[in-house]
């Protein structure tokens, strides 16, 4: 049994270093468009923001991984890297913790490893497998608490930790209902004590008190915008999502969940967590109710205030919480390959050709499915399109080996203009630019312009009224063009009417039509 101990503990240690080989592998060794680059900014130049989409936290922890040597965003992409295999290595304890099987937790690491989101935003700055790695503390704590009850050290820094993860995004907050549902039944009488629950509140408001202290920093600043801060607080336009939402909608979205989920874990991974769930729930029913409390509320929440077609990074968690769940379903699975496949399988072999299911499925889906749905007409990455991204390889194929699109972009657009130029671009690759001019210090001389300041907002974001000041005095620019939605991206329709685009792949040159009278 030592020997066993000490094989475990180190199965955790090359659980971590693989997961981390591989993700460095396959990382992004460039800033990423939109979100990526913003963050990279926001961490340079410390923006600490408790608004819903400030994660003040990931800055601060960004910035000192800012300090690690070479380019900010990559630094930034290895952040997300290293968190990312923290969480899968939380994943294989979990489930080595309630299995006691070290083969069941390396399945589940696995699982989470090549599942399509996670893997996805392992490799680029983003906030979402940070997320993933909170919540796997937080419940790996809560059950070191479930072995023993009487040690409530667990409790208070599965506490601290909950109100920390907060500095870092609200949605977080989803998991107290699991967390104080799993208190109630495993705790029970003990913790109707005034002692304990004190504790339990300090540590969570010590926890959480970058937050609250950002918070309230903004209502001493600001006492005069008190209803618009709380409504930045609270998510901004997402609650008129969700309390506009529609049957449809939600119908719709609980259809892209599931086959959602069956891409993270095609075929094996998504039968193994079915079984999972039902195994679970037969053998420790409130360890079950825990789990399904977790991933229900958090997917309920955004299927009634999310389009998961776009906003399937927000249930990265959820699918953290389903590679626990095939962990412990792969037992059954286990079971019958050792005693009905080949006329007794020997164990080792049985192992090897579970993982190796678990394996081949993901690569293999991940690599057909782009030119799959090319070949098929099908729209499976319905998002705009950028100069050098291909969106089906970009979004389906999680890998970022070799991709360098945003680079590419920046330096041949600042490589285009010409001296004092005006360039106007919308969020996406404007955060690029932005990135490159201030981080890299590339064109100082150029305007760079968000399209949301440039379009005026009384004409629906109409870009003539804004070319028509500047034209003349400086060459104005537009960082891309979309005519086919010209309502979000560049609203052209006036300005074309005066002005022609010449395009010079990838910018576009703003030029006044000749002969008009």
């Amino acid at each position: 049994m030592p020997q066993n101990n000490q094989h475990i503990r180190h199965t955790w240690v090359y659980i971590f270093f693989t997961t981390l080989a591989l993700y460095v592998m396959t990382m992004a060794q460039t800033v990423i468009w939109g979100d990526s680059a913003d963050i990279a900014l926001k961490v340079h130049n410390l923006v600490l923001d408790p608004a819903a989409d400030g994660h003040p936290l990931y800055i601060l922890l960004g910035r000192v991984f800012s300090w690690l040597p070479g380019e900010l965003a990559v630094n930034l992409n290895f952040m997300s890297v290293f968190f990312a295999a923290l969480a899968v290595t939380f994943v294989y304890l979990i489930v080595e913790k309630i299995t006691k099987n070290h083969i069941q937790g390396i399945i589940a690491a696995v699982c989470l490893t090549l599942s399509h989101a996670f893997w996805l935003h392992a490799l680029v700055t983003e906030v979402y497998v940070l997320n993933a790695f909170f919540v796997t503390l937080i419940v790996w704590l809560m059950l070191c608490w479930k072995d023993n009850v009487e040690e409530y050290k667990w409790l208070y820094a599965a506490s601290f930790v909950f109100g920390l993860s907060l500095s870092h995004h609200l949605i977080i907050g989803l998991c107290g209902f699991g967390g104080l549902y799993f208190m109630i039944v495993y705790g029970g009488k003990r913790l109707l004590n005034a002692r304990r629950i004190a504790l339990i509140a300090f540590f969570f408001l010590l926890g959480s008190s970058l937050y609250w202290g950002l918070l309230l920093r903004w209502f001493l600043l600001m006492p005069q915008k008190t209803a618009e801060i709380v409504d930045i607080a609270t998510g901004r336009g997402h609650k008129q999502y969700m309390l506009h939402t529609t049957i449809f909608r939600v119908l719709k979205n609980i259809g892209l969940y599931i086959a959602l989920l069956f891409y993270q874990f095609p075929l094996a991974g998504f039968i193994l967590g079915i079984l999972g769930i039902i195994g679970l729930m037969k053998k420790d029913a409130r360890l079950g109710w825990f789990f399904l409390l977790l991933i229900g509320v958090n997917s309920l929440f955004f299927i009634f205030s999310a389009h998961l077609q776009y906003n399937y990074q927000f249930i990265i968690q959820d699918y953290m919480l389903f590679s626990i769940l095939i962990g412990y379903g792969s037992s059954s699975v286990l079971y019958w390959m050792k005693n009905n496949l080949f006329n007794r399988t020997p164990n080792n072999l049985a192992n090897m050709l579970l993982l190796g299911c678990i394996c081949v499925f993901p690569i293999i889906t991940y690599k057909i499915t782009p030119p799959l749905s090319k070949k098929l007409g099908l729209t499976l990455a319905p998002t705009r399109p950028l100069p050098y991204r291909n969106n089906e390889t970009y979004f389906l194929d999680p890998p970022k080996t070799g991709y360098t699109g945003p680079e590419e972009y920046a330096f041949r657009t600042f490589s285009l203009l010409k001296p004092d130029a005006i360039i106007i671009a919308d969020f996406t690759p404007a955060a690029v630019l932005e990135y490159y001019q201030q981080i890299m210090g590339m064109r100082p001389d150029v305007k760079l312009v968000y399209l949301q300041k440039a379009g005026d907002p009384k004409d629906n974001n109409e870009l003539k009224p804004f070319v028509d000041k500047f034209y003349g005095k400086r060459p104005i620019y537009l960082g891309d063009f979309i005519p086919d939605n010209m309502r979000y991206y560049y609203n052209a329709g006036k300005l074309l009417t005066e002005y022609n685009l010449i395009a010079l792949k990838p910018i576009y040159l703003v030029e006044k039509q000749k002969n008009r009278f």
